[in-house]
């Protein structure tokens, strides 16, 4: 309502300061031009055919790029499409379908994800710093011999072959004929060893060593902080140790897919004795978790006396 009424005092001052007079006028919308999530409008008198400028709806983002300057709220649906899973694709179904309102293009919300996908993960870097001198500060108060070294630990989820699985298109939308709409190069792996990599190049730029890392059984996380710290240090050793939850997930997995002999568990068929392997493993994972948890507990946490 605020640039409703910024616009029509805008349009009635211009109207006022023209050559031509007149005394009543009378305004009519000629021209509403889309601009992402925003709209510029255009205004005329129909009684002295005065036209107004473009008078933008929105607040704008100042930069130092040449053309339009981006709307904020082209910019804040793109910020707010970075926080949910639903991507560009969804988020313009949902505004058309969903609330009726026009959504920005494809292309627009795709050069403004790209600003903010930078923004978010500069500010990401800056509180990773915070964070990272706020642990060393305390490792000083606590007494720590080398307040820069800090155990860290590490682990990745994604969303891959599940999605094709479910019937859902995974492909390029353009497939690959015009522009290419993915954020990474084709031959870009996506590994835990890469992201652990990129971790150890962070924390080393603020002269921070890692010296445990705890990760999953099949993780490679630790090994790529170790690459990453012996660029510099060529002797310094990340240690990698378990984390007692995927112990328990590691245990089952071994158990379950180990060969027993034929006659182990009872069943007609190879589906019923594979479910008491099922059961088993459920029974050894949950009791192996029992043991360790209450050796922790009495043992305060000393893996050594474990």
């Amino acid at each position: 309502m605020k640039k409703i009424t910024l616009l029509m005092n805008v349009v009635f001052n211009l109207h006022t300061l023209q050559d031509i007079k007149c005394d009543n006028p009378h305004f009519e919308l000629t021209k509403e031009i889309k601009y992402g999530s925003c709209v510029k409008c255009v205004y005329k008198c129909i009684r002295c055919k005065f036209t107004s400028p473009r008078v933008n709806l929105y607040d704008e983002i100042k930069t130092l790029n040449p053309g339009p300057n981006p709307g904020e709220l082209t910019r804040m649906f793109a910020s707010a499409l970075q926080e949910t899973p639903m991507g560009i694709k969804r988020g313009r179904f949902l505004m058309a379908a969903g609330l009726n309102i026009p959504p920005p293009t494809k292309r627009a919300l795709q050069k403004h994800s790209y600003v903010v996908a930078n923004e978010i993960k500069e500010l990401n870097d800056n509180d990773m710093k915070k964070k990272l001198e706020a642990v060393k500060e305390v490792n000083i108060i606590r007494g720590v011999k080398e307040p820069s070294h800090i155990p860290v630990a590490i682990d990745t989820r994604y969303n891959s072959a599940w999605l094709k699985g479910k019937g859902l298109d995974v492909t390029c939308p353009d497939g690959h004929a015009g522009t290419c709409t993915a954020n990474v190069k084709p031959t870009t792996p996506l590994s835990e060893y890469l992201m652990g990599k990129e971790n150890g190049l962070q924390v080393d730029r603020q002269n921070v060593l890692i010296k445990y890392a705890v990760t999953d059984g099949d993780g490679r996380g630790a090994e790529g902080i170790n690459d990453a710290l012996k660029v510099l240090l060529p002797l310094w050793k990340v240690e990698r140790q378990a984390d007692p939850i995927h112990l328990g997930r590691s245990q089952f997995r071994q158990s379950n897919s180990a060969n027993f002999s034929l006659n182990m568990f009872p069943g007609s068929t190879r589906e019923k004795k594979k479910q008491g392997q099922n059961v088993l493993s459920q029974d050894l994972k949950a009791r192996c978790s029992l043991v360790f948890n209450e050796m922790w507990k009495e043992n305060f946490g000393n893996v050594e006396k474990i």
